[in-house]
């Protein structure tokens, strides 16, 4: 591989100043599938938008792992009470932040991840759900250059902070808050005011109102009619066919109110005497439970509580059951806990406890990151069912009442041969793209091989992109509205590895209306435009460059420099070639910045580009309101020389200017 000799050249730019815009974040849009989130804590050294994570070294100075851990989860579970959110705590991956993946649902991480990296005039910097942040979405920002001070905040109040010190649980909340959608206000008595205050961990009614209004109200979808007492008891009865030595019985249910009671009867399964009934809440919710198990004769016979919110699934182990005839489960929320709702799943296991430990303890609901990590362990054994386009398994959505709502599944190659196809069909009305994404999991993940093919079985001219991490990006420029389309997954014959697991997501894209418009224009040999930018606040952006050709079979590409006006240090670098479109994501505190854009390759054809930004992330300011207007009154000229060397993740490009 070799480059191209560097061109010499002095720049005398014209700079233009670029127009004020306001790049607020995209709030007030609920996340899908809402009980059913998650929260994960990366380890210290991954990359955060271009600086490491040191949130474990920031929070540890000022208290154990598990105390301020538990209350960010507890800032979490304080919204959750109210609404019809569940989050569940997940185990982590230590990806780079924003690595290629799910935005909902990635079983390498939770949806929203927590960590810190020093920052400029915020406190922290949280990502809402959007389309276009990624697995960036739901992520939580601390700065770690704030001073933060750890209250337990027993008795639903903390002592006052003094000089530079920010509660952090106050922190957590707001930006919990902002997590879940919820925007800014200029309320003062509210936890979503927008400029630190001083404490602030109690929810008012307006916010309670506002995360009402984005989720509804806590229920039970579970439970039709109440079953808090053994007369009303929901009946468990063994399934038709069940056969007690492999299968096990799954309930799903939910305490939503510390009030609330699950009582459920079991006939025991004749010829049984053991019988395992486990509680999960981890991965599910944060609920802390107390079980109790009583006989036909109202006798307690088996009891636990949950130890706390990092431990909150319960299992129990009966046995001598041969004079027992029904059972009933007494589920309740955990005396004076803090996490006092949440979903659960209820199972009961006849198995031998040989069987169990083959085959797992938690059978259906256990796929989070350390299970799909297993190499051993697929998620399905399915082969040869939907290995041909006109048995393909028809791909439902997260929220299949929305068009534009994506389509999420977690699946495995069972073997060589096996070829999975997913039917999916586009929205009567298109704007965008179908962009396809597949990921292979595993400690040594197969390399796969995908496809976007139309009923018949025939290609549809998906330009596909293969990443650093095996993840494969296909999009279909311009789908046809209605049109069914079929996805093709299988493990790629040149791969060492023929089985494994996979997380796939496809979505037909919607204009984002929080995107404006940036930088555009034409290009024309090797001339380069100049614009200064001031941006208000560190905030994490995204940036996204098109390119097209003024002449038929236009060649090359545009390549967008945005530099520090300061020092002249490159901040970010985005490139994309004629007929393209490329996004990247980006950190960038408070200053003013000079923005390049120029040629590569392509020779004399003029090259037309069209850049827009994003501000995805919302700040929390310790001092003032917040204004997310830009100012753009900077000047800036120099001149100097530019070589550039321009790695993709699917090819090598190379050029001078």
């Amino acid at each position: 591989m070799t480059s191209s000799k560097p061109v010499q050249r002095r720049l005398h730019p014209s700079v233009q100043q670029l127009e004020s815009r306001c790049l607020l974040a995209a709030f007030g849009t609920p996340w899908p599938n809402p009980r059913s989130l998650t929260v994960s804590f990366p380890d210290d050294g991954i990359d955060v938008a271009g600086a490491s994570n040191d949130l474990h070294a920031e929070l540890n100075a000022v208290a154990t792992s598990d105390q301020w851990q538990e209350l960010l989860l507890r800032a979490f579970q304080t919204w959750s009470i109210h609404a019809d959110i569940n989050v569940g705590l997940q185990s982590d991956a230590n990806l780079d932040l924003g690595v290629m993946g799910l935005a909902h649902d990635d079983p390498r991480m939770g949806d929203f991840r927590v960590a810190a990296r020093p920052q400029t005039g915020v406190i922290a910097n949280a990502l809402p759900y959007q389309q276009v942040a990624g697995t960036f979405a739901g992520d939580l920002v601390l700065n770690s250059d704030e001073t933060f001070r750890y209250d337990d905040w027993s008795g639903g109040t903390a002592a006052p902070t003094s000089g530079d010190e920010k509660d952090l649980f106050s922190v957590f909340l707001h930006e919990t808050g902002n997590s879940l959608g919820l925007p800014d206000n200029l309320q003062t008595h509210t936890v979503m005011f927008a400029n630190y205050s001083g404490l602030s961990g109690v929810l008012s009614q307006d916010d309670i109102s506002e995360i009402q209004a984005l989720y509804g109200q806590r229920s039970d979808p579970y439970e039709s009619v109440s079953n808090d007492t053994v007369s009303s008891a929901t009946l468990i009865p063994a399934p038709v066919g069940f056969d007690p030595s492999v299968d096990v019985i799954s309930v799903r249910g939910s305490i939503a109110a510390a009030s609330d009671v699950d009582v459920f009867e079991h006939p025991i399964v004749a010829g049984e005497s053991e019988l395992q009934i486990r509680l999960q809440t981890n991965g599910i919710s944060l609920l802390e439970s107390d079980v109790e198990v009583l006989d036909q004769n109202g006798l307690v016979i088996a009891s636990a509580v949950s130890q706390d919110v990092f431990q909150n699934s319960l299992t129990l182990d009966l046995s001598d059951l041969s004079q027992t005839t029904a059972i009933h489960i007494r589920l309740q929320s955990k005396s004076d806990s803090y996490y006092e709702v949440g979903d659960y799943v209820l199972q009961l296991d006849y198995r031998p406890t040989g069987a169990r430990a083959a085959l797992g303890d938690w059978p259906e609901f256990d796929f989070d990151y350390a299970a799909l990590w297993d190499d051993d362990r697929l998620i399905d054994g399915e082969s040869g069912v939907d290995d041909t386009v006109a048995t393909a398994e028809v791909w439902d959505r997260v929220q299949s009442a929305l068009d534009h709502d994506p389509y999420v599944a977690n699946k495995a190659i069972a073997s060589a041969g096996d070829v999975d196809h997913l039917s999916i069909t586009a929205p009567s009305v298109i704007d965008g793209a179908l962009r396809v994404q597949v990921s292979p999991l595993g400690t040594s993940p197969a390399s796969m091989r995908v496809q976007v093919l139309d009923d018949t079985g025939q290609t549809v001219g998906a330009v596909g992109r293969l990443h650093a991490n095996g993840t494969w990006v296909l999009e279909v420029a311009e789908p046809v509205a209605s049109q069914e389309y079929i996805i093709a997954v299988s493990v790629d014959p040149s791969s060492t590895v023929d089985v494994g697991n996979y997380l796939a997501e496809a979505r037909f894209l919607e204009t984002d209306v929080q995107m404006v418009d940036f930088v555009s224009g034409t290009l024309s040999g090797s001339n380069a435009d100049y614009h200064s930018w001031a941006a208000g606040d560190e905030k994490l952006y995204r940036f996204e460059l098109s390119v097209s050709g003024t002449a038929p079979n236009a060649t090359g590409g545009v390549k967008m420099i945005i530099y520090d006006a300061q020092t002249l240090q490159p901040k970010f670098e985005l490139a994309a070639l004629a007929g393209d479109t490329r996004a990247g994501f980006v950190m960038l505190p408070q200053g003013d910045y000079v923005v390049r854009t120029g040629k590569f390759g392509g020779g004399t054809i003029d090259l037309d580009f069209q850049t827009r930004l994003s501000g995805i992330s919302d700040d929390q300011d310790p001092n003032d309101p917040y204004d997310y207007d830009y100012n753009y009154e900077y000047y800036y000229d120099y001149s100097g020389s530019n070589y550039y060397y321009y790695y993709d993740p699917y090819g090598y490009y190379y050029g001078g200017y």
